[in-house]
């Protein structure tokens, strides 16, 4: 299959039209997309997630795998509520 080159109207207004893809995707995935028209670049890690969760009183966190330095932390126990202060001459 000859190589496509994709419309104009492809970027949608983002700065480059080059793929960026993880380095976890397949070369096979990269060869179908590029025979798709689509110009690819394989980079590091392009994001990263840090989680909390709060099931049954308890409080459990994970942390991106991808990201060595990465930490999830929770707290202790539930948060504490603010107190509000009245402001204003209605009194």
């Amino acid at each position: 299959m000859a190589r496509q080159k994709p419309p104009q109207s492809a970027n949608q207004g983002w700065r480059s039209q080059t793929l960026e893809l993880e380095r976890g995707y397949s070369k096979d995935t990269a060869e179908i997309l590029t025979t798709m028209g689509h110009d690819i670049r394989f980079e590091q890690t392009m994001g990263s997630t840090q989680s909390l969760m709060q099931l049954d009183g308890k409080y459990y966190g994970a942390a991106d795998s991808r990201r060595p330095s990465a930490l999830a932390a929770g707290v202790i126990g539930p948060p504490r509520p603010r107190e509000v202060r009245k402001t204003g001459t209605d009194g």
